[in-house]
């Protein structure tokens, strides 16, 4: 492999064919390229021009490699399938807390570090919650993520320090989050903080594109899927992308000649050497696979955990955590050996588990679900039949 130029500072204002050999891409200073000042090639002040035989576009949620591929493929590819989500535009903002941080309000009960806690409101509704995931050291202090519906949530008005102390102190009494304890500073930040909010979660219908046999481009991370963190699979996801594309390259015997350095126009790297076309077949077809399967995972995955409203979100709770135990149960009596597997929050922590195993797994679950209960049903109205007949007979003896 070549040795990997960095460059600080700039995002990708745009990516297109440069000619059948190479892509050109265009790159801005930071801040530039949606701010209304777009690029158009070198002519702008601090642009410049790269050149590649292959694009990896791991650019986020918003992805520019993506509209690229978008106008260069055929019409119909490497669009966007957003889903329907509980979760989908849950608000969240982190509070910086100091290490060791008390979890009652005397101070006798501290914070472990490799421990996860989640706090839920008590004091007020609607409900809000604080969750601080494991860390190997809180030497330096840990985050805690307020959660909160999308809209009309009390915490997201309060703006100044004081005003937000005040409504913690209402609405955790049971932990410490005042000036003392977290800083004046720091609540000071929390309360100004917009925070954000989860995006539905989507996924790229292409993952990846040829251009003749050594030139093509790839999606990973958000770019090719993005979602709540429900699942906590977001980090896990962007690996498995970044390793099947080492992989499917090294099967493939890819490698590339030295590039060109950042320069104020573009300069043909040369293609791939290698079967990039192979490659990139083999890794589209597999992560646009495992894509749709986990964004389709996220939507039953565990939308319900941050105490979201919703219309009717106390039945559909309740009717999630129906379907996990009863999932949960058949899968302990019965097992795979009969085709019930727990609920895909439990599968997805399994590593020898692909997204499209699981998602094959909770269909075949909910199929032979449907399946007994149709089979419960016909022997409940056979028995009963019977037993109404039986009753009749002796009716019409008497």
């Amino acid at each position: 492999r070549p040795p990997i130029d960095r460059i600080f500072g700039r995002e990708v204002a745009d990516v297109s064919l440069a000619d059948a050999s190479s892509w050109a891409i265009t790159i801005v200073p930071e801040g530039r390229a949606r701010s209304g000042g777009e690029s158009s090639g070198g002519a702008d002040a601090g642009a410049s021009t790269l050149s590649a035989a292959l694009v990896v576009g791991a650019d986020g949620i918003d992805s520019r490699v993506r509209e690229a591929l978008a106008r260069v493929a055929p019409p119909g590819a490497f669009e966007t399938v957003s889903r329907p989500c509980a979760s989908a535009g849950v608000r969240y903002k982190g509070l910086r807390l100091p290490r060791q941080f008390p979890l009652s309000t005397d101070g006798t009960s501290l914070a472990e570090p490799q421990i996860g806690y989640s706090v839920r409101s008590a004091g007020s509704k609607p409900a809000a919650r604080l969750t601080m995931l494991p860390v190997r050291s809180d030497a330096e202090g840990r985050t805690a993520t307020l959660f909160t519906s999308s809209t009309g949530h009390p915490v997201w008005e309060q703006r100044s320090r004081e005003a937000m102390e005040s409504y913690l102190a209402q609405a955790f009494p049971h932990v410490r989050l005042d000036a003392e304890t977290v800083g004046e500073e720091e609540l000071a930040r929390f309360a100004e903080s917009r925070g954000g909010s989860f995006p539905r979660p989507q996924h790229c219908t292409h993952a990846a594109l040829t251009v003749g046999e050594g030139v093509g481009a790839v999606l990973a991370g958000d770019a090719l899927h993005a979602f709540p963190p429900d699942l906590a699979q977001g980090v896990n996801s962007g690996l498995q992308d970044v390793s099947s594309l080492a992989a499917c390259l090294d099967a493939s015997g890819v490698a590339f000649p030295e590039g060109s350095a950042e320069g104020s126009s573009a300069s043909a790297p040369g293609s791939a050497i290698g079967c990039l076309g192979q490659a990139l077949a083999t890794y589209g077809c597999e992560r646009s696979r495992e894509s749709a399967a986990l964004t389709r995972l996220v939507q039953v995955g565990c939308p319900w955990q941050y105490s979201q409203k919703a219309l009717l979100g106390g039945l559909r709770r309740a009717l999630w955590s129906v379907n996990y135990f009863i999932r949960l149960q058949l899968f302990t009596l019965l097992g795979p050996r009969f085709g019930f597997y727990p609920q895909v929050f439990l599968q997805v922590q399994s590593p020898d588990l692909r997204y499209s195993d699981i998602l094959r797994n909770a269909n075949t679950t909910t199929r032979n679900i449907l399946l007994l209960v149709t089979l419960v049903g016909a022997a409940a109205g056979l028995v009963a039949s019977k037993i109404v007949a039986g009753m009749a007979r002796c009716a019409l003896a008497a």
